[in-house]
């Protein structure tokens, strides 16, 4: 992990190369703008997000319950306090 951040949005999906795209739930590896390759494991439109850094791409993972996601976020900044990056876009 190269850092950990919280974003309010999702970035645009480009395109999804090897995983599922239904029912607002994205799981695998997408294209992400701004972002590159990497994995989401996320439930579009359940603000907000966590963004992980890795060296070689990035996950993405939410909750539909925010709450939820800001405790995962609060529980990997305490864990590693010299990975937490600014707010991603």
């Amino acid at each position: 992990i190269t850092g950990i951040s919280l974003m309010p949005a999702l970035p645009r999906v480009l395109a999804r190369t090897n995983g599922f795209a239904g029912a607002g739930s994205l799981r695998g590896h997408f294209r992400v703008e701004g972002l590159g390759d990497g994995r989401l494991y996320v439930e579009e439109g359940f603000a907000p997000y966590v963004l992980v850094r890795l060296r070689e791409g990035f996950v993405v993972v939410n909750f539909r319950e925010p709450e939820k996601t800001s405790a995962l976020y609060d529980e990997m900044t305490r864990a590693w306090p010299d990975r937490v990056a600014p707010a991603a876009p």
